[in-house]
């Protein structure tokens, strides 16, 4: 037995771990307090309350998850001491993601986060199972300092790179030195205090205009993603030729960087940044990019405006531009932005101010502790802002001790642009100018989101407001204090508020007007190459261009068919997101291709429409509750949900199931997808395109009404039951989710997630683990068989099944395999084993036909691969999604083609409201 031992400023951390080998270690204090560190960096990574076991063996100290039945393992609760569950008993469900709410006016700092984070076990197989695993620390760099601060000591275990590394110790060791921050600033404001005064949109309204013409606006436009559609609605919406725009495209956004660099040829008075920054939430990157554009928009030859506004892309007005104009001219003296409102103590914790970070990686590590310099007030709130250019020209050109210290003190600060503006302004000769309202309305529901939904880029708890819907509005109509633009607003989750609010500003479109209601969103393009698809999109994508192709030429009159036959000229060239009325539609694939008959290569657009799986069964009061039941993957708890729209699933993805109850008698929905969105309360993973390596959520909708208990049973494919669990749905309760951890890969096939009440079903619903054609990007194929490796935890020997010596959790590596064997892919968990506990005897009770013929069967397809496998795949997808739609977007020789642009459906279809044409007679677009 060794224990680690480590001690800094003010704290000690210590813990046992056991070796069953005689070999003994000797670690020096950094070594041992690095160790033990990536240990807890791991028990902090798991979810809450949820207990588990590890050893550090003596070739390699990171944990080896296990089951408790080893005398000699040590039992370490992550954020629990309750002792392990019974064998036979099942855990509760734990909500994704809690997170507390925050009472913050308008900041997202939320409050302090866990350090760990999750890494990948399948190396070499898969992006991450969501088992965390401890990574090296040792990159082969020296610190110029013993670095002895528990959070230092955690960002260098977590860090991956060793430049990433290398920063974190260069700035520790100037910290500690005493050398990296200011200790006092100097304050050039004469009053005393904080300087916030608010102004009445009555009073605004009651004053004279003010000598002088109206003010030109120069509007920084900070955008990332793909939704350009919704941009170029954003940009109709505000766009006047007497303003300026300047268009930042987040670095990892290529697709949006094209398109905007294509619209801005348009307009003389819109450009884009000549270059480009990964802004992440939180980041000191936002800050640095906000200082380089209002440089940029200072020396642009002829660009004489006045203030300088940000937006997003998820922005809109909420009044019009003369409104606006006319306010600002009243007001030119003033600079807007919104503080915390309270006392500055508290905001200081809950924003981190007190804490060092640095940006590397992509990720804001926290460092320490630190002292706020002295001398200055410190305020903050929103990083959306309204200021005037000699405000803007004193922050970027004085060489005045205030800026330059300050400019420092944020370089190492989370949120930085939440705050910097603020303090600067508050502490110097202009503070008289603040004015406490960023002329913004924000969507702030606490409740939904804080859900420390940025822990995976931030060592912090942070909040994000929601997007607005219809029922939002009068929160739009605010007539007590003037407020211009409105966030967040997201087609893809609703385009009818966006429709509301465009006629209350501008009035309807003409009669007859196209496509109000449909909206488009790309998510691939050929432009941007396969690197960045994973194996189920490609797979997915391929399969849907054969399923259009075939019923092309089956759909065709008999005397056309040989004209309509076709095959698929290489991946497909685009494909999109297509939602008519707020609803998903499916997906839009795009493909060249060339016909079986002579004739030149053509290009042809199929539109693939998700098929609904859902089956009301009960007949109690109680079971009128339930109105949907969805799994899938990218739960976002915010908006309540699943960003994997379609629910394309995996062998190795993470389900999250998922119920929503309405006042309603029916069951309406139900689905299966990733990528849940606890805040806006559906799933991102638009049509739920699952893999074997993906994580499903499930998720259920209810109405008020009797507090209930309901059971949640999953059943693969070979009517193995995989995991079975509890949830109670209070009497408020409207939206109740979870993702199982389910040993993976996957068991491709149609799954079957069942509601019961007592054992009485009320519901169930279908959902496709789709078998992959594409593995690491390349087509599956299979090599000479051999066995791929899955280790298990042997804790009677202190090594592993394979004798390497490395603790790790069954299936946790393939990397020793054949790197083109990918029948493990297919093959399903070892054992049948989706968890450490069998379910396997609820099958009587559910009525199961007995495995072994399925599992037969499974084990047959899983060696498939080239023809056969797209065959296989092509059939499962078949039976989940239909072809809606075919078109043509040139010239055919299939005389049932309709051309594309006479469809209301495809991409190229007219999109007036967020197309982009010549300036009006009043300078306007919209």
């Amino acid at each position: 037995m060794a224990r680690l031992v480590g001690q800094g400023p003010g704290d000690t951390w210590e813990a046992t771990c056991f070796h069953t080998t005689k070999t003994q270690r000797t670690l020096d204090h950094q070594t041992a307090v690095l160790e033990l560190i990536k240990f807890s960096a791991f028990k902090e990574s798991l979810p809450r309350g949820k207990g588990f076991w590890a050893t550090i063996h003596p070739a390699a100290p990171g944990p080896c998850l296990t089951s408790p039945s080893s005398e000699e393992v040590s039992r370490v609760g992550a954020n629990s001491t309750d002792p392990p569950p019974p064998k036979g008993r099942q855990r509760k469900p734990r909500p994704l993601d809690p997170g507390e709410g925050s009472k913050d006016t308008d900041s997202s700092a939320g409050r302090r986060g866990s350090t760990g984070r999750r890494h990948g076990r399948w190396r070499g197989r898969a992006e991450s199972l969501g088992v965390p695993v401890a990574k090296p620390t040792d990159n082969g760099f020296t610190p110029k300092c013993e670095i002895v601060g528990k959070d230092a000591l955690s960002a260098l275990a977590r860090a991956s790179t060793k430049q990433c590394q290398q920063e974190i110790a260069n700035v520790v060791c100037l910290h500690q030195a005493g050398s990296l921050m200011p200790e006092t600033v100097p304050r050039h404001c004469q009053l005393a205090g904080k300087m916030s005064p608010g102004i009445q949109w009555e009073e605004i309204r009651a004053q004279p205009p003010m000598d002088g013409p109206p003010v030109r606006i120069a509007y920084m436009l900070v955008v990332h993603g793909r939704a350009v559609r919704q941009l170029k609605r954003l940009l109709k919406a505000v766009y006047h030729e007497r303003h300026f725009f300047y268009i930042h495209v987040d670095q990892r956004s290529n697709y949006l960087h094209r398109e905007v660099m294509a619209l801005a040829q348009q307009y003389e008075n819109v450009r884009v940044t000549p270059w480009r920054m990964v802004t992440i939430w939180g980041g000191a990157s936002l800050l640095r990019m906000y200082l380089r554009s209002m440089r940029d928009l200072l020396e642009v030859p002829g660009w004489t405006w006045d203030f300088f506004i940000n937006l997003s892309a998820t922005d809109y007005p909420t009044r019009t531009n003369e409104e606006l104009v006319a306010f600002l001219s009243k007001n030119r003296d003033k600079n807007f932005l919104k503080s915390h409102g309270r006392d500055n103590s508290r905001f200081i914790k809950k924003q981190g101010l007190d804490r060092l970070f640095h940006e590397c990686d992509s990720h804001m590590w926290r460092l320490g502790e630190r002292q706020i310099p002295v001398g200055i007030v410190v305020d903050g709130g929103s990083d959306w802002f309204v200021l005037t250019r000699s405000f803007v020209e004193y922050v970027v050109y004085t060489d005045d001790p205030l800026v330059a210290q300050l400019r420092q003190f944020y370089t190492y600060t989370l949120l930085p642009a939440e705050s910097f503006f603020h303090t600067v302004l508050e502490n110097s000769p202009a503070c008289e100018s603040l004015v406490d309202n960023n002329l913004r309305v924000t969507n702030w529901n606490r409740k939904l989101g804080c859900k420390c939904q940025y822990k995976h880029i931030v060592d912090w708890c942070g909040c994000s407001p929601n997007d607005f819907k219809p029922q939002d509005f009068l929160r739009l109509q605010q007539v007590s204090r003037p407020t211009f633009f409105a966030r967040k607003f997201e087609s893809t989750v609703n385009q009818e508020v966006l429709e509301i609010l465009d006629f209350h500003l501008y009035g309807s479109y003409p009669s007859g007007t196209p496509a109000l209601k449909a909206y488009w969103e790309n998510t691939y393009h050929v432009a941007d190459g396969p690197g960045g698809l994973s194996d189920i999109l490609l797979t997915a994508y391929t399969a849907f261009a054969r399923l259009g192709l075939r019923h092309a030429a089956t759909a065709a009159p008999p005397p056309a068919a040989p004209l309509c036959r076709f095959e698929p000229r290489g991946l497909p060239s685009s494909v999109h997101l297509y939602f008519y009325d707020d609803h998903f539609q499916g997906y839009l694939v795009t493909q060249a291709v060339q016909p079986s008959a002579q004739g030149p290569a053509e290009t042809l657009e199929m539109w693939l429409m998700p098929q609904g799986s859902l089956k009301l069964l009960g007949r109690s009061d109680q079971a009128s509750r339930l109105q949907s039941v969805e799994v899938g993957t990218e739960w976002d708890p915010k908006e309540r949900l699943f960003r994997n729209f379609g629910g394309l699933l995996g062998p190795l993805d993470e389900p999250v199931a998922m119920q929503r109850w309405a006042r309603g008698p029916n069951l309406t929905a139900t689905v299966v997808g990733t990528e849940w969105d606890p805040k806006e309360r559906l799933f991102r993973n638009f049509g739920g395109l699952l893999g074997p390596l993906d994580e499903p959520v499930a998720m259920q909708r209810w109405a008020r009404g009797p507090n209930l208990t309901a059971t949640v049973v999953w059943i693969d494919p070979a009517y193995v039951v995989a995991t079975s669990y509890d949830i109670t749905v209070d009497s408020e309760t409207e939206v109740t989710q979870y993702k199982p951890p389910l040993s993976r890969p996957l068991r491709p096939g149609a799954w079957t997630v069942r509601l019961l009440q007592f054992w009485e079903p009320l519901g169930e619903t279908r959902f496709l683990v789709l078998p992959l054609t594409f593995n690491r990007k390349l087509p599956l194929r299979k090599v000479a068989l051999v066995p791929s490796p899955r280790p298990r935890c042997n804790m009677d020997s202190g090594r592993d099944e394979m004798g390497t010596g490395v603790g790790s959790v069954a299936m946790l590596t393939a990397s020793s395999a054949p790197p083109d064997d990918a029948s493990w892919l297919h093959a399903g968990p070892p054992h049948n084993e989706y968890t450490e506990q069998s379910f396997q005897g609820l099958s009587g009770i559910l009525n199961l036909p007995q495995p072994e013929p399925a599992e037969e069967a499974t084990r047959r397809r899983a060696e498939l691969t080239g023809p056969a496998l797209e065959a296989w795949t092509d059939g499962e997808l078949s039976s989940f999604w239909s072809v809606a739609g075919l078109c043509a977007m040139g010239p055919s020789a299939c005389p049932s083609l309709e051309p594309c642009r006479l469809t209301s459906w495809s991409s190229l279809s007219p999109d007036p409201k967020s197309e982009l044409g010549p300036v009006k007679a009043d300078g306007r677009l919209r």
